[in-house]
């Protein structure tokens, strides 16, 4: 497999960059070695076999495996299921043993090997995949909460400027006291949504928009300088909210005079 390895090496590196290689084991498999890294530095494992005149590519089970490394992550049979259709999408298997692997009857090309990488490092991605669903379902949640709260006469939820008619700058909400005041809300869960919802706030003011621009905000979702600027650009409105607890921002919608549903 000396010479396979080598072959094999010269065509990543010609095909991607320098940093694939191909290296023998001593059972006559090839470790390939790319740039794509887990976040504790390891390769993403990709090995090819070739038994039986048929070539393997496979993960030996380490992608999934790594799952249960995250004390926060639970592989659980949906996400399970979730996995099984990324690898599907990719054209891959997930064995029963959860081995990520195809078969080809020649050498796989360096495109094949690209897409193998590329599923591994989706698998990999599954905690994060996770995350970024908790922080849309908190999103979703809160705003349900407001919706549910406020009288119907005195919201309009996804509003957006007339100045903006791509709903680049949207917020959450748009809400209306009893005095006529518009209350123009944003709420967030995450660093990126933070900095959009920044963004807007200070459009709305560059437009002379009237009203006051409220943050709702899970803090603990958001690092120390962006929780600083956010202070700074809604002018200390800034609710904290906890999953599954929309109390104090539907308070503090009341302390506004934005009429609630009794």
């Amino acid at each position: 497999m000396t010479d396979d390895a080598a072959d094999l090496t010269q065509l990543l590196k010609s095909a991607w960059c320098d940093s694939f290689e191909a290296f023998p084991g001593a059972d006559g498999e090839l470790f390939l070695s790319t740039p794509f890294t887990y976040d504790d530095g390891d390769n993403l494992p990709v090995v090819l076999e070739f038994h039986g005149g048929t070539w393997t590519l496979t993960d030996r089970g380490d992608a999934v495996a790594r799952l249960g490394y995250d004390d926060e992550f639970s592989f659980t049979p949906a996400l399970e299921e979730v996995a099984r259709r990324v690898i599907a999408a990719g054209g891959h298997s997930l064995q029963a043993d959860l081995v990520i692997s195809n078969d080809y009857p020649d050498l796989p090309s360096v495109y094949d090997i690209a897409d193998f990488v590329r599923t591994v490092a989706q698998v990999g991605a599954l905690p994060a995949l996770r995350e970024r669903q908790s922080q849309l379902r908190f999103v979703e949640d809160a705003v349900k909460a407001v919706s549910d709260a406020v009288a119907p006469a005195n919201q309009v939820l996804n509003w957006h400027p007339e100045e903006e008619d791509g709903a680049l700058f949207k917020t959450d909400a748009k809400l209306v006291t009893e005095d006529g005041e518009d209350v123009y809300l944003w709420l967030v869960g995450d660093s990126s949504k933070a900095e959009r919802s920044m963004t807007s706030a200070l459009e709305y003011r560059r437009w002379g928009l009237e009203g006051r621009s409220m943050l709702g905000v899970r803090l603990d979702s958001l690092g120390a300088t962006t929780r600083r600027r956010a202070v700074r650009v809604f002018n200390d409105d800034v609710v904290s909210i906890q999953p599954d607890d929309p109390g104090p921002l539907i308070e503090r919608l009341g302390d506004l005079r934005i009429p609630l549903v009794a």
